[in-house]
């Protein structure tokens, strides 16, 4: 039979799960905040709001299903900080060693891919995090590394980056794999997926304009920046 309610996302439910789990984890990091602005926003409104999301998960995948996915989830996640923290030491370097030679520094911020990808990364983007790693792998060759050496940054910093290329796709397989097969989910299931994902939205419009002047912790809230971080499916990664 077919579903006669139709879902008010237009990605998979798993990345409206961890997508809108994302926006309350981020809520509440920021509730003092937040709540300066509505009062009714507590720590214990976002914490009832992502045990609901929880428990949603939770029966539509199964509790060790649910379990996997968040862990190889949290895995993903917590490999993009460290990665983008790496980037953005190397990348401040890079600027400041040769400032006095731009044409080289722009070159060098080109061919290891922060100027196509970085900013997409940071706010983010698995899909710009992955190709900028990639570009990163590919251009530094051996004579890049000893010219970067020789301006002192440290090898370990340079051998690290070069490590989260494959670990972070590793990772990402995990997360895709614990995903799985859509179970049969019924017409009320949907409409309680469609209640939790409009109630999160909302907030996340109110708080993407708390944060009008900050561009990057608006992007904490934006539905679309997260779930395009989540869907791996256009990745292309270059060959070395």
């Amino acid at each position: 039979m077919a579903e006669q309610v139709k879902r008010a996302y237009a990605v998979k439910d798993v990345e409206m799960f961890i997508a809108i789990a994302t926006i309350i984890d981020n809520a509440l990091a920021s509730q003092e905040f937040l709540a300066t602005k509505r009062s009714k926003w507590t720590a214990d409104y976002f914490k009832d709001i992502r045990s609901r999301i929880d428990s949603l998960i939770e029966n539509h995948f199964g509790t060790d299903n649910a379990q996997a996915l968040r862990n190889a989830t949290a895995a993903v996640m917590a490999l993009q900080n460290v990665a983008l923290a790496n980037l953005a030491e190397l990348k401040v370097q890079i600027t400041e060693d040769f400032k006095k030679q731009p044409a080289r520094r722009d070159e060098l911020l080109t061919l290891l891919g922060f100027r196509d990808f970085q900013r997409d990364a940071a706010l983010g983007d698995q899909e710009a995090l992955i190709s900028l790693l990639y570009r990163y792998k590919s251009g530094l060759t051996d004579s890049l590394r000893a010219e970067l050496l020789d301006k002192d940054i440290s090898a370990t910093t340079l051998d690290n980056i070069l490590n989260y290329a494959n670990t972070l796709k590793e990772a990402d397989v995990i997360q895709e794999g614990k995903k799985g097969e859509r179970p049969q989910i019924t017409a009320e299931m949907i409409t309680r997926f469609n209640d939790i994902y409009q109630e999160v939205i909302s907030i996340a419009n109110i708080s993407k304009k708390f944060y009008n002047g900050n561009p990057a912790k608006a992007a904490q809230f934006s539905f679309g920046k997260i779930t395009k971080g989540l869907n791996q499916n256009k990745w292309q990664v270059p060959t070395a």
